[in-house]
This record gives structure tokens, sequence and C-alpha cells, in this order.
């Protein structure tokens, strides 16, 4: 599993690919099954990978548009802070911990708010696995299958139990920088 503090210790062309790689290569085997195409998963893959790591790489970077005053490892330590529900040892990046948790908070509040997309996509799953099941695309059927049932579990179990979580986190660490930001006067 990715850890998301790391996405914040490498340069961007770094996070894309991190980001992008992965969801290529989901994307390519989906469409390679449902195209029943291995060029086309390929190049779909590839394509997709390309487009989403840069753009998550991009919305990461604005969402904490103070990150780039910090060094690498600096970001690093104040997200896995954050992630993880934990003090900062170190008392100079308690105030970007505060910061960045109400980040944090931020785009929990704006996911939670556009949920109901998710759920528009999950239906046209479903739709689409019902209609390949009847039309007997067997590749098709059984990748709109699987993601219907990543559906399922995102939206019952995954997304709300996560989105708990990390507020929570988010909540303590920023709770324990404002203490030592106190503490020291």
């Amino acid at each position: 599993m990715m850890q998301p503090e790391r996405l914040w210790s490498h340069r961007p062309v770094v996070v894309a690919a991190r980001i992008g790689i992965p969801a290529g290569v989901f994307f390519g085997v989906v469409q390679s099954l449902v195209t029943g195409s291995v060029l086309g998963g390929l190049v779909s893959g590839v394509l997709f990978a390309v487009l989403s790591g840069v753009t998550m790489a991009w919305l990461i970077r604005r969402s904490w548009r103070r990150s780039a005053e910090l060094a690498p490892q600096d970001r690093a330590a104040v997200a896995r802070a954050v992630y993880r529900g934990e003090d900062i040892q170190d008392e100079r990046l308690s105030g970007a911990v505060v910061e960045y948790a109400g980040v944090v908070r931020q785009a929990q509040e704006r996911d939670a708010r556009w949920n109901w997309v998710l759920v528009v996509f999950a239906i046209g799953t479903l739709m689409l696995a019902i209609s390949a099941t009847a039309a007997g695309s067997t590749g098709a059927a059984v990748a709109y299958w699987l993601l219907t049932a990543f559906w399922v579990a995102g939206l019952g179990w995954i997304f709300p139990h996560r989105r708990a979580r990390m507020l929570a986190n988010a909540q303590r660490a920023e709770q324990a920088a404002r203490s030592r930001r106190a503490a020291l006067g």
C-alpha cells in the first residue's frame, strides 16, 4: 500500500509516476478485458497513467501551496504526523502540521460533499455489468462485475472508514502541534 506521506518527499515527476503507473495498469487491464484488445488496453493504460499521474501530482501540490517552503524531508514528516495522528518531533514544523491538518480536513469535507458522484459511477458500473452479462460479453461482464464489487466495498466500507480515520488523525496531530506551540510560548 502506498504511504501518502511519501508523495510529499519526492519531486512532482516522481509523484506523477507513483500515482499514474498503478492507475494506468489497472485501467489498461480493465480496458483489455472490456475490449478484448491487449494493444488497446496498453495504449489506453499508458494514456490514462500519464493523464491521471500528472493531474493528481498537480492537484496534490496545489492543495498545500506552502509545502514548497519546506524541504522534502520536512514535508514528508509533516504529512506523516498528520496522516498517522502523531505529534511532530521538530518544533519548527508544528505550524506546518496545523496548516496541513486544515488542508486534509478541507479535502475530506469536499470529498464528502461530492460523494454522490461516486454513487453515480457505481450505478453506471452496475448497469454496464448487467448489460454486458445480458449481451454475453464475458470479458466485459467480468470487468464490470469486479468494478461493481469494488464500488460496493468502497462506498459501503472503505471510503467512509478511511475518511473518519483521516479526520481523527488530522485532528489529533493538529491538537498535539498546537499544544507543542503553546508550550514553547
